[in-house]
């Protein structure tokens, strides 16, 4: 049996499980292979748009008062400890993804000079395990911190399928033996479901 946690100590947890792959991704930046090509001017203003507008939705949502009290309830504290467990299994998968990337890691939508195909690692189950990873984090953290944390969880979703199509597009184009091969064995996001 679980020992009854607070939220408080349950918030520590998942603050910490996301500083240890921000640390990791600043620290392994500065090893990375340089850029060959970079995100279009239009990708480029659609993902600040896109952020822009997420920010926007939650900025609103707060603003309405019927709606703020949302900012204040959270979810039973069975949810909030699977929530935990969420948060803390995405931080490792996505240090995990980095780590089997090496000099490979860039931000999202770019290409190396010398682009490697990895297929290590959480590689060799899903394409996009970084992103994936956010994902869980960022589900479980909705569950810790509460329910309007949703909001940003859907953009940045949406945001980040969005980004593993144009990069598998990229991919392919670089790639064009290795990369469809590697499509055909693995799935996008999701272990052996998509």
């Amino acid at each position: 049996m679980l020992p009854a946690m607070s939220h408080g100590v349950l918030v520590r947890i998942v603050a910490a499980a996301w500083a240890v792959p921000v640390l990791v991704w600043v620290v392994s930046w500065l090893f990375a292979k340089r850029v060959g090509r970079r995100m279009s001017r239009r990708g480029w203003a659609f993902e600040v748009v896109w952020r822009l507008a997420v920010v926007a939705a939650f900025v609103l949502v707060l603003r309405k008062p019927s709606l703020r009290g949302l900012l204040w309830w959270t979810f039973p504290t069975a949810l909030q400890v699977i929530g935990t467990t969420f948060a803390v299994l995405g931080a490792g998968l996505a240090v995990w993804a980095r780590v089997s990337l090496g000099r490979n890691w860039g931000t999202p939508q770019t290409l190396k000079k010398e682009p490697e195909l990895v297929t290590r690692g959480p590689y060799a189950v899903i394409r996009h395990p970084i992103y994936a990873a956010i994902l869980l984090a960022f589900v479980g953290s909705s569950l810790v911190f509460g329910p309007v944390w949703l909001i940003p969880f859907a953009g940045i979703s949406a945001s980040f399928v969005r980004s593993a199509f144009v990069e598998e597009k990229l991919l392919r184009e670089r790639l064009p033996e290795a990369y469809p091969a590697y499509m055909a064995r693995t799935k996008r996001l999701i272990p052996f479901v998509w």
